[in-house]
């Protein structure tokens, strides 16, 4: 039958979770004998450069604006991280929703598995939308949610 992942894509924020979740994923690739890893972050910018990249608002009219910073911490970021598994691949996704993102990537790359960690309460889904809960609805693959130590 082979193995049931050739591809696993790993979702990192940046969060305290970001280390236990890449350490599930490169034993569930180990232990599965999957071709590819791919970790991934949506780089945060801010929608109104996605408009335009030339401007951005202040309330006071608009300014020259520069995405590059965002977009660099998001790329050390992701790229640090794919460092510490052996033949992992960094994706950085530049703006965008990032459940959304990640679900069209997913689609694109053929990815078999999409790895994310799963965060529990009431007030972060409530103030932050559900990230796990729209990849768990929408992803065209197989999901794992690793949650938080207690």
């Amino acid at each position: 039958m082979g193995t049931p992942y050739r591809h696993i894509g790993v979702c990192v924020s940046g969060g305290d979770a970001d280390d236990r979740v890449l350490a599930h994923a490169a034993e569930l690739r180990r232990a599965t004998g999957a071709e590819k890893m791919s970790v991934l972050h949506v780089a945060d910018i801010p929608p109104s450069v996605l408009a335009d990249p030339t401007l951005a608002g202040t309330g006071y009219g608009m300014t020259p604006y520069d995405p590059e910073p965002f977009v660099e911490g998001s790329r050390k970021l992701v790229e640090g991280m794919a460092a510490t598994v052996p033949d992992a691949t960094a994706v950085l996704i530049e703006g965008g929703h990032a459940a959304s993102a990640v679900c069209e990537w997913a689609e694109r790359a053929g990815a078999d598995l999409l790895v994310a960690g799963s965060h529990r309460g009431l007030w972060e889904r409530v103030t932050l939308g559900s990230f796990a809960s729209h990849l768990a609805h929408h992803a065209p693959c197989s999901i794992l949610l690793v949650r938080p130590e207690d």
